[in-house]
């Protein structure tokens, strides 16, 4: 997978001038000129499991997403709610009776990605490994207006599907360490979140575990935005949210085991729990500086 260029498009200039599934016919000669870089469409797989050169590990009895994304900001392809989107499909080349996979899927915009579901089915076969492969494609006769290009990214994940194990419970490690120092929050997160929201500070957490189910949840409450406020606004009118955000995340396979690192800033003390099926969880928490693991 290469590095996509950034490109600024309006999203309602661009969704307007989109017509999906055509029956219309495209005139094309020999002669066109070329396409401008701002006028072609990327759209290819990402999300967190997706990594070049990665091969990930899905066990029977589990599911994993992956996105059909684009590049860029603001980018809308739906008119602001008025069309579905553009369609790509998904193909695998695994065997229907041990992979359920692919489909179209419509990507919506920058921010609403098409979701791919990969999901190895269970059976009560011993089988050895055996690894796959999940591509996107253009879907036939879709037509973008306004001189739009679409430009579908073939480039395949790999994914090894293994038969179900019992849950390992000791093979899990994290690691949690707090970063030097504290960074202003600024006036527009105290004005969010309160006043007495003054610092963050940043914690790296690295998990390595085989079992690629872990699910790490964040416990610390949410906050509801302005309900610090008594008058001035209405807290009901809000989405709760967390009072932290990430700033960067990187997959890995190390080994026959899969190592995460998170970058997580947070602006009041930080609750985590991990846990693999089966088994009891691992609390992480950092406040005042400090991580602690148990």
């Amino acid at each position: 997978m290469t590095a996509k260029p950034n490109r600024i498009i309006a999203g309602a200039a661009l969704a307007g001038a989109m017509l999906l599934s055509g029956c219309q016919e495209s005139a094309t000669t020999p002669s066109a000129p070329p396409v401008s870089p701002d006028k072609i469409i990327p759209i290819y797989l990402g999300g967190v499991f997706v990594r070049p050169g990665t091969t990930i590990r899905i066990s029977e009895g589990t599911r994993v997403t992956v996105q059909a994304a684009t590049d860029g900001r603001g980018r809308d392809f739906t008119g602001g709610g008025q069309t579905p989107g553009i369609p790509v499909r998904a193909r695998h080349d695994a065997p229907p009776d041990q992979v359920t996979a692919g489909g179209d899927v419509r990507v919506e915009g920058t921010n609403t990605p098409g979701l791919v579901h990969i999901r190895a089915l269970a059976d009560d076969v011993e089988e050895p490994d055996a690894t796959y492969s999940l591509w996107l494609e253009e879907v036939p006769d879709t037509r973008l207006g306004g001189g739009f290009v679409l430009a579908v990214d073939p480039t395949p994940l790999r994914f090894t599907v293994v038969d179900r194990t019992s849950a390992s419970c000791g093979d899990m490690g994290i690691q949690a360490r707090a970063r030097a120092g504290a960074g202003a929050a600024g006036e527009f997160v105290a004005a969010i979140l309160g006043d007495e929201i003054r610092e963050y500070r940043v914690a790296d957490l690295t998990v390595e575990v085989a079992d690629p189910n872990l699910d790490v949840s964040l416990m610390t409450p949410y906050r509801i935005p302005f309900e610090h406020l008594e008058n001035d606004e209405e807290p009901s009118r809000y989405t709760a949210l967390p009072s932290g955000f990430m700033l960067g995340t990187r997959l890995a396979e190390v080994g026959g085991s899969l190592r995460q690192t998170l970058a997580l800033a947070h602006f009041e003390p930080l609750r985590l729990t991990a846990q693999s099926p089966g088994c009891d969880p691992t609390e992480i928490s950092c406040a005042e500086g400090s991580c602690d693991v148990r």
